[in-house]
């Protein structure tokens, strides 16, 4: 903050917000004792969303620095340049689709962690990209580390991750079944941990995988059901709105 130019007066007040704020939780209707909140504001109160954008700001600052050092590129619309947008509650970063992109804001995320201690959750974060073929899909799933992931963090980031790549093209074009087989093989052996030079033991039929979780299985869904269902959405929009075209 006084990086940023506020002087010592409003840091100890904004200091004093948190040291002195605290909260109870209610158990069974009763509420327990007072205890100090170390980390955040009360839920409502007004201070939080200019805290939000003061935090925020070191992460703007870093990844324009980023864009200048031409460690990390952004995405160019005419005469606009778009790298990110901070929201209440969500971040959104653009740029070009390259690993050495993915690494460098990987890169800042983490030290961004390690200033200001707001960790960043991949395994809730979704990555999608637009004209991507088979090796940005090993490159993705590469970066993410599935070794370091148990199994429902594999399974979330095949769902989340692996499987709205393509989510473009597949809403648009009927798969060809050989290209659905290859991307199926592309998650399935992220999913059980296996490279492309070594062989493991899949425990499960990949199908029974992606079957619904009300049916036994993760609720990964299929590709082949994906691409089907989302032009079948198509086709019912021109019949229920024919002016649509």
């Amino acid at each position: 903050m006084r990086f940023m130019g506020f002087n010592d007066t409003w840091i100890n007040w904004i200091l004093g917000c948190f040291n002195n704020a605290t909260s109870s939780i209610l158990i069974n209707g009763s509420p327990t004792r007072e205890f100090n909140i170390q980390r955040g504001l009360r839920q409502g109160d007004p201070l939080s969303p200019f805290l939000f954008i003061i935090a925020m700001e070191g992460l703007h600052v870093a990844i324009e620095d980023a864009i200048a050092a031409g460690l990390y590129r952004g995405f160019k619309v005419r005469n606009i340049s778009l790298s990110h947008l901070f929201f209440a509650d969500n971040a959104l970063f653009i740029g070009d689709w390259s690993s050495e992109n993915i690494s460098s804001l990987v890169s800042i995320l983490e030290c961004f962690h390690k200033v200001s201690g707001l960790k960043i959750n991949f395994h809730k974060s979704n990555l999608f990209g637009i004209g991507v073929n088979f090796d940005d899909v090993r490159c993705a799933a590469t970066i993410t580390g599935s070794s370091m992931l148990s199994i429902g963090g594999r399974a979330t980031l095949v769902s989340s991750v692996l499987g709205p790549l393509g989510t473009y093209y597949l809403s648009l074009f009927p798969m060809p079944i050989t290209v659905c087989k290859k991307l199926e093989s592309i998650r399935a052996r992220f999913f059980w941990r296996s490279d492309g030079s070594t062989k493991k033991l899949h425990w499960i039929a990949w199908n029974s995988v992606t079957a619904s979780k009300r049916n036994g299985g993760h609720g990964i869904g299929s590709l082949f059901s994906l691409n089907r269902a989302l032009i079948q959405k198509w086709r019912w929009r021109f019949v229920n709105h024919p002016q649509s075209l």
